[in-house]
């Protein structure tokens, strides 16, 4: 008996590119949607493709994960974004990767499009662990860049997934935040556990010595420079986000630190304590 696959999409109204990362998995046993409260418009045009859909509103992406896999009714298991697309030789790749029992996974090479050019450079192709036996992977427990983690044997197949994320400059940007916040909120949780609080000082080393690091990094020991002037923009936007997540530490820290002189300043102007709490 041949082993069968489930596909697994995340979705949120994700208009732009949805009918073509659907339409290059249609050829799954099982089309599994997992769906971060989108329009109802969208949802009909995801029914289109599949009728296994499923609304949860997202917290942290390994749950979201998690309850997703929960719903799978087959052995094998690919996760592929809203904004990815399957080509037709990674299906034929993976239709014959599945059917070996004796591996648990296969990493799968990303190629990241910026502005319609494909971003070679500066870190930006990579594989990820995205195809794997539901009974031998698991999800570690980060908030940010979680992934997948397994003790069984894996490979690497040839073909690759096109993501097609940074549109524009906006939404790039916007992304990189998002995905700040939940990586900040990481390092909150860690120092509220241990009942510590970082310097200033340490803080502001953090901020400049890990975003530049990461700029510099990418665009010459990575060769970004080779992408021209969208591999600049994507290697300082990278470290433009490292900056972000020791800027929102620090606020929290600050506001911690300074509660009571913030609700001092606050009264004095008659002004509610959830303008800044």
């Amino acid at each position: 008996m041949q082993n069968k696959l489930t596909i697994i999409t995340p979705v949120h109204n994700d208009y732009k590119t949805i009918e073509a990362s659907l339409s290059s998995t249609a050829w799954a046993d099982e089309l599994l949607i997992i769906d971060d409260q989108s329009d109802k418009d969208f949802i009909d045009i995801c029914r289109k493709y599949t009728s296994t859909i499923y609304s949860r509103k997202l917290d942290t992406f390994t749950s979201q994960w998690d309850y997703a896999i929960s719903k799978v009714r087959n052995k094998w298991v690919l996760i592929i974004a809203s904004d990815e697309i399957v080509t037709e030789a990674l299906a034929k790749e993976i239709k014959k990767a599945i059917q070996s029992n004796e591996i648990a996974g296969y990493h799968i090479y990303r190629k990241d499009f910026m502005f319609g050019k494909w971003i070679r450079y500066g870190g930006f192709y990579h594989s990820h662990l995205r195809l794997f036996q539901k009974d031998q992977c698991s999800w570690n427990k980060r908030l940010v860049h979680e992934a997948l983690e397994t003790k069984g044997r894996v490979k690497k197949l040839k073909n690759h997934v096109l993501h097609f994320s940074y549109k524009k400059i906006n939404e790039t940007i916007l992304k990189y935040n998002r995905y700040a916040d939940m990586e900040a909120q990481e390092k909150i949780n860690d120092h509220e556990a241990k009942n510590t609080m970082p310097s200033s000082f340490s803080l502001f080393f953090k901020m400049f010595y890990y975003g530049t690091k990461e700029s510099i990094g990418l665009l010459i020991l990575k060769r970004g420079y080779k992408d021209g002037l969208y591999g600049f923009i994507m290697c300082f936007i990278k470290g433009f986000y490292y900056f972000l997540i020791y800027s929102k530490v620090y606020e929290w820290a600050y506001k911690k630190k300074n509660k009571k002189k913030i609700m001092k300043e606050l009264k004095k102007y008659n002004l509610p304590e959830n303008l800044y709490f």
